[in-house]
């Protein structure tokens, strides 16, 4: 993307032997130069800005279990996904990509700064308000645990307060998320302005739909392949 680029020279190579030495890694990550205009700092993405610092090696594991989200700019991947069929259905921020590929298997994560994104406030994600943000990340978690059939609910339920708790065990898991959910959105719209409820179906459609003009280009690519 245009706010975020490579800052060594050396990051497919390195990413390239960790994948091939390591069979059971779905992808590669490293830390990041968060660049913050507004505020005019530079910092690590991951121990700084994340505050995670349970990393002792310079090569270290991340999973379901030992998690750490890795910037999108850090990451590459092993050829583990078929982006051409039911993915395609389901277009999600790259915190959806991100836990697609961990369900598939474990996070190399290299303990160097190789990249650099730019925070200005002028991205697609970083523009909305406050309570967009929440919501959309709250319903990014509801969406890729479904998607992925619930196999780390534990993981997503840790995301959330302990009201979704309440709505699982008296509704079960399918059900208490659904209701927990609409519970969340009824709360933010309540004494909402009419352009706050758009932008929350906004959120709610970018995370299901890709755009048709996509879908058709990916189904021409798929026909000529």
């Amino acid at each position: 993307d245009g706010d975020d680029w490579w800052c060594v020279d050396n990051k497919i190579e390195t990413a390239l032997d960790c994948l091939e030495q390591n069979k059971e890694y779905s992808m590669f990550g490293h830390d990041v130069w968060f660049v913050d205009h507004i505020k005019g700092t530079k910092e690590s993405y991951v121990h700084e800005r994340l505050k995670f610092n349970n990393i002792d090696t310079l090569v270290s594991t991340f999973d379901f279990e030992k998690y750490c989200y890795v910037h999108m700019s850090a990451r590459i991947y092993r050829n583990v996904i078929c982006w051409k069929k039911d993915y395609l259905l389901n277009r999600k921020r790259d915190f959806f990509i991100f836990f697609a590929y961990l369900d598939k298997g474990p996070l190399c994560f290299y303990d160097e700064k190789m990249s650099e994104y730019n925070y200005t406030t002028n991205g697609v994600f970083s523009s909305l308000s406050t309570y967009s943000q929440r919501y959309s990340n709250q319903y990014m978690y509801f969406t890729v645990n479904k998607y992925l059939n619930y196999r780390h609910d534990k993981f997503f339920t840790k995301m959330f307060s302990k009201g979704l708790r309440k709505y699982k065990k008296l509704f079960g898991k399918r059900l208490g998320w659904y209701l927990f959910m609409k519970k969340t959105k009824f709360k933010l719209l309540k004494n909402a302005f009419k352009s706050h409820r758009r932008t929350l179906n906004n959120i709610e459609r970018g995370h299901n739909l890709f755009p048709k003009s996509f879908l058709d280009f990916c189904k021409n690519q798929e026909s000529e392949s």
